[in-house]
Order: C-alpha cells, then sequence, then structure tokens
C-alpha cells in the first residue's frame, strides 16, 4: 500500500539522507499514486545530488510532460539524458512524448519510431500509435498497436490509450 511504501522510504531516507536512489524510488512511487507535484520535487531533490543521471533526467522530463507541466522544461531536461545515453529507446520515447506534448508532431513521430524500432516496449508503442493516430495515420497506428499488444497483452495502459482514442473495447491477456 501506498502508505507503508512511503513510511519504508521516509525510513530508509532518515537512515541514509541524501541517496538519489531512495529520492528516485520515493518519486516513481508518488507518481504512481497520482501525487506529482510531490513527485516532481523528489526527483528534483534526486537530481541535485546527481545532475548528469540520464535516468533522473528522464524521468523528470517525462513526468513533466506527461503532466503537461513545464513542457520546455521537460524538453531540456530529457534532451539533456538523450546526450548521455543517446541509444536508449526509453529516453528516445519520452523525447517523443515531450516534442508531442509541445505541438511538434512530425518530429515527434520520428522520434517515437526510433524508439519503436529500438525496443518495441508496449509503453512505446502506446506513445508512438497515439501519435500517429492523432496524426490521421489511423492504419499504421492500429499496426503498432498490434504489435504491441502481441508483445504485451496484458499491458492496461496500451488497452486504455486505444479504447480512449478509437472507442473501441480491447481484451486483456
Amino acid at each position: 500500500d501506498l502508505k507503508g511504501a512511503l513510511t519504508t522510504l521516509d525510513e530508509l531516507a532518515r537512515r541514509y539522507p541524501d541517496h538519489p536512489d531512495i529520492d528516485y524510488t520515493r518519486a516513481t512511487v508518488l507518481e504512481s499514486a497520482g501525487r506529482t507535484r510531490q513527485a516532481v520535487a523528489e526527483f528534483e531533490r534526486a537530481l541535485k545530488l546527481r545532475p548528469e543521471d540520464p535516468q533522473l533526467l528522464n524521468a523528470l522530463g517525462y513526468t513533466l510532460a506527461d503532466h503537461k507541466m513545464r513542457l520546455k522544461d521537460a524538453e531540456a531536461l530529457v534532451r539533456r539524458a538523450l546526450a548521455v545515453s543517446p541509444d536508449n529507446p526509453a529516453i528516445q520515447d519520452s523525447l517523443g512524448w515531450v516534442l508531442y506534448r509541445r505541438g511538434h508532431q512530425e518530429p515527434a513521430i520520428q522520434m517515437l519510431e526510433r524508439a519503436w524500432n529500438n525496443s518495441h516496449d508496449a509503453e512505446i508503442g502506446s506513445h508512438f500509435a497515439e501519435v500517429l493516430w492523432m496524426a490521421g495515420e489511423e492504419s499504421q497506428a492500429r499496426y503498432v498497436w498490434e504489435q504491441a499488444l502481441t508483445a504485451a497483452p496484458g499491458h492496461e495502459g496500451l488497452r486504455q490509450t486505444i479504447r480512449r482514442l478509437t472507442g473501441e473495447d480491447v481484451g486483456g491477456g
């Protein structure tokens, strides 16, 4: 449960102050619980300790973009992460998502396609297909969704995206 997880992480933080992995984990728990502003603060705290950590840069940038917050900052953070780790498909996905959120559809599609080609991860597929769908490339979006569902039939986020955009109910695996 959330309260128990946060209590444990708070105790670890008291024992090991300024440990960025604890801040990172706490931030991800808070974000998954819908406490975005607190999550952002935790990511920022961890980033002060490890300012060039691509995982932290990406996590903060993606979180900001996913919640449509400080999009210019989000892009700068993810670009810094990509400079350190240029072949990481998760970071490529984040940059594509940030570009999409900022209204830069064509570069977003290019970056998301690159991420998708590097890793047929369901989350990446969900983002790539959503941007394709919104660009009017519905048949290509459906193809990507089909591939992503084959790879991860139980991915609830992917099924929710398809439902939200198409109105179609996709069975779970």
